[in-house]
């Protein structure tokens, strides 16, 4: 309702389900995801994905959000848009630095390692 009360339309697209090999396209084709959670967010995997595909991504202050390597902004409409704008001026730069970020920090490697040290952790422990 709110996209045709504002006449957006032709600028949003709500995709409902997409697959795997679809989500991949979505990130490939954007030049910027927007992640603009209020409250009670954890560690956003869509930001996660669109980064590693290198696409410039913005989250709000919000929660696990905080831990990521995204560009974090307030949850106000005004603080989005002014920095949607900086993004789009500076998209090559951010695109490939989250790129690396991400793929350095935030591989199945990594994850593995980490999940793996907290289970022998868990086994010291008892």
């Amino acid at each position: 309702k709110m996209v045709t009360d504002l006449g957006l339309q032709n600028n949003v697209r709500f995709v409902g389900h997409a697959t795997k090999e679809e989500l991949l396209a979505h990130y490939n084709r954007a030049e910027i995801t927007l992640i603009p959670s209020l409250e009670k967010e954890g560690t956003s995997l869509s930001a996660l994905e669109s980064m590693s595909c290198g696409t410039a991504t913005i989250v709000t202050a919000v929660g696990g959000l905080l831990d990521l390597p995204a560009i974090i902004v307030e949850p106000k409409a005004i603080a989005i848009a002014e920095e949607l704008s900086l993004t789009l001026e500076n998209l090559s730069t951010i695109s490939l630095k989250q790129q690396k970020v991400v793929q350095e920090t935030f591989n199945i490697d990594i994850w593995a390692k980490t999940w793996l040290d907290v289970i022998n952790a868990t086994q010291r422990s008892k």
